[in-house]
């Protein structure tokens, strides 16, 4: 169990490792936050059990339809729903404790900024956590939800509106900077 900024979370062992699924960095790009740029999360009460992977972004196109199917995701666990509802992160690590130094990666997924998501099968942050990296996974908003450009939102937004997933991938670096002594030390 580690705590963070915004409560104590609980990852499922790995292989080697320590895996911590589905951690929210921003609140929900839903309603009032859809055309918006990401907002810090809310902290929760207790443990958070960060036991299960959060929504994959809406994307048009399904990757399972590819030729990958059959290769990579015929495993129903990478089986989730898709959701506008889509700001979270993984963590990967083989630390111990929080006194290890140890460098973090951050894996933004391909995709073209149109599909894919943060916890595909064929990229296994674990190889690199049992090599001593923690590794940090990160899903953002895709396609239109996330890079729709139009004169009328930034008129609403002065000047900065648009590109709402770039925005969401510097939140989570924003996210990961301030937690980031939990996994390679202080």
């Amino acid at each position: 169990m580690i705590s963070t900024k915004y409560g104590l979370l609980e990852g499922v062992p790995g292989e080697g490792c320590t895996v911590y699924k589905g951690i929210p960095y921003a609140r929900a790009p839903i309603g009032e936050r859809r055309w918006r740029k990401p907002q810090p999360p809310e902290a929760w009460e207790g443990v958070f059990h960060a036991d299960h992977y959060g929504c994959k972004s809406i994307q048009f196109g399904n990757p399972r339809d590819t030729f990958y199917k059959k290769e990579f995701y015929s495993n129903p666990a990478f089986d989730v729903p898709v959701s506008e509802d889509c700001l979270y992160l993984n963590i990967c690590s083989g630390a111990e404790n929080a006194g290890e130094k140890r460098p973090v990666y951050v894996w933004y997924h391909g995709g073209g900024l149109t599909n894919c998501y943060a916890y595909e099968p064929q990229f296994n942050p674990q190889v690199l956590a049992k090599k001593g990296i923690v590794v940090v996974t990160v899903a953002q908003r895709l396609n239109v939800f996330g890079y729709l450009v139009l004169p009328q939102f930034d008129a609403e937004q002065d000047g900065h509106g648009g590109n709402y997933g770039f925005m969401d991938q510097v939140k989570a670096l924003d996210w990961i900077t301030e937690n980031c002594c939990l996994w390679r030390g202080s």
